[in-house]
C-alpha cells in the first residue's frame, strides 16, 4: 500500500494560543487508527471499530500536556490548548486502516514567548491579536503599516483587506493574498511572511472598544555553516 509522506509542516504560535494539527481527513474510516506522537511517545490516539469510536489523550512523559490536549472525534485532528514554549518540537501523525499505515506526517511546532515583538521563520504565518473577545457593531478597526497606509479595516460590520482588491490604490502590494481578518475579533493574520513583511504594524480601534497598539514583526534568519572538504 502506498504511504502518503509529506515534508515536515511548520506551525508557529504565540505562547498561550491553541495550535491545531490537522489530519486533512473529513472522517475516520472504520478500522482506522490515528496516533499522535511527541518525542517518541504517544500523546493521543483515536480508533474506530464498527460504529464505536475510542479516543484517549496522554499527559506525556513529563506530564507537560496534562489537561491540554483535545482530539476531534470525527477527523482525528489534535489541538494543544494554552500552548507553552516547552511544546515546541516535532509531532508525528500516523494513520492506519485495518493495520496498514497509509499516512505519515510530521509537524514542526514553534511556540514563541508572548509579547508584541514577534519573531517568526520565513514562510510562517503570524497573527496580530486585538485582545477583543467579540467586536461590537460600532467598532471601527484599522490595521496599518508604520507609514500609516491602511492594509485592512473593519467598518460598519464590513471587513476589507485593502491589498486583495485591485481597485484600491495601495502602493505596496506585497500583502496580496496573504492577509486574513478574524470576523469575530478583528485580529489580523499575515500568511507566508517574507522579509517584505518585517516592520511595525499599528492597530487602532474606535467605537465601543478604544484600543491602540503597535506590533513589531521580525523575520528569523537561519544560517548554516558548511565545512570545507
Amino acid at each position: 500500500m502506498f504511504v502518503d509522506k509529506t515534508e515536515s509542516m511548520p506551525k508557529s504560535v504565540i505562547e498561550g494560543e491553541p495550535v491545531t494539527l490537522n489530519t486533512d481527513r473529513t472522517e475516520l474510516q472504520r478500522g482506522g487508527v490515528i496516533e499522535w506522537k511527541f518525542g517518541g511517545s504517544v500523546i493521543a490516539k483515536i480508533s474506530r471499530a464498527a460504529n464505536k469510536i475510542c479516543q484517549k489523550t496522554y499527559d506525556g512523559a513529563d506530564e507537560r500536556f496534562r489537561n491540554r490536549l483535545e482530539l476531534d472525534c470525527k477527523t482525528g485532528s489534535l489541538t494543544i490548548t494554552n500552548s507553552r514554549t516547552t511544546d515546541s518540537g516535532d509531532y508525528q501523525l500516523q494513520i492506519a486502516t485495518n493495520g496498514k499505515v497509509e499516512l505519515y506526517r510530521k509537524f514542526n511546532v514553534s511556540v514563541f514567548e508572548n509579547g508584541l515583538n514577534f519573531k517568526f521563520p520565513f514562510g510562517d504565518s503570524v497573527t496580530l491579536h486585538t485582545t477583543v473577545s467579540e467586536l461590537q457593531s460600532d467598532d471601527i478597526i484599522e490595521w496599518m503599516r508604520e507609514d500609516n497606509v491602511i492594509i485592512a479595516e473593519v467598518k460598519n460590520n464590513k471587513y476589507e483587506i485593502k491589498n486583495n482588491n485591485p481597485t484600491n490604490d495601495v502602493p505596496d502590494r506585497s500583502f496580496e493574498g496573504r492577509l486574513e481578518l478574524d470576523h469575530k475579533t478583528g485580529s489580523l493574520t499575515i500568511k507566508n511572511i517574507t522579509s517584505q513583511h518585517e516592520g511595525i504594524y499599528i492597530l487602532d480601534i474606535g467605537g465601543g472598544h478604544l484600543i491602540s497598539k503597535n506590533f513589531s514583526v521580525t523575520l528569523l534568519i537561519f544560517c548554516c555553516k558548511f565545512k570545507k572538504r
